[in-house]
């Protein structure tokens, strides 16, 4: 006689996954990083923390992306935390959170991770574990062109005199 014994598990929240775009840019861009979840997650709430390189970026602004309307929703800029909250549970999906930022002129030219840091509770305040796979930035010289004709006196090589006219160089 085999006796099977069959039990119910529910999804472990460690299969929820995150991740974060990456995104490719020149000193002096605005650029947005976005938190999307890869599967549906069950929460009463949600908190969020930025992890990036602030030699690098200057953060614009954040904000909650939810179609859901959560009860609650708040990112302090100064602290660059933020939260929401629902009055039961909800499910939340798709791209949760997004962050806006301006590269600085002084910046890097590398690549350097930006991490959208999601903290997800379910009824009983637990926290829930998500999977989360950071984005990052790289930070490109802009491509020189050298095709605009600048006639202050900055760009002149040459003065003009009575058989020919001045000479300017190009600038970018």
């Amino acid at each position: 006689l085999m006796l099977m014994v069959l039990v119910a598990l529910p999804v472990n929240a460690a299969d929820v996954t995150a991740s974060v775009n990456s995104v490719t840019a020149v000193r002096g861009d605005t650029v947005t990083f976005e938190v999307t979840l890869g599967n549906s997650i069950t929460v009463i709430s949600c908190g969020v923390s930025l992890s990036y390189d602030d030699t690098a970026l200057r953060l614009e602004s954040g904000e909650w992306t939810l179609e859901q309307n959560p009860l609650i929703t708040n990112f302090d800029m100064n602290t660059e935390l933020g939260a929401i909250a629902y009055m039961s549970e909800t499910a939340i999906s798709g791209t949760v959170f997004k962050a806006t930022f301006k590269v600085l002129d002084d910046a890097a030219f590398e690549t350097t991770s930006v991490e959208i840091n999601l903290i997800p509770r379910d009824k009983n305040n637990a926290d829930l574990s998500v999977d989360l796979t950071g984005g990052s930035l790289t930070v490109e010289c802009r491509t020189h062109d050298f095709s605009a004709k600048d006639t202050s006196a900055k760009y002149q090589k040459s003065a003009a005199t009575c058989k020919s006219p001045a000479v300017y160089y190009y600038s970018c």
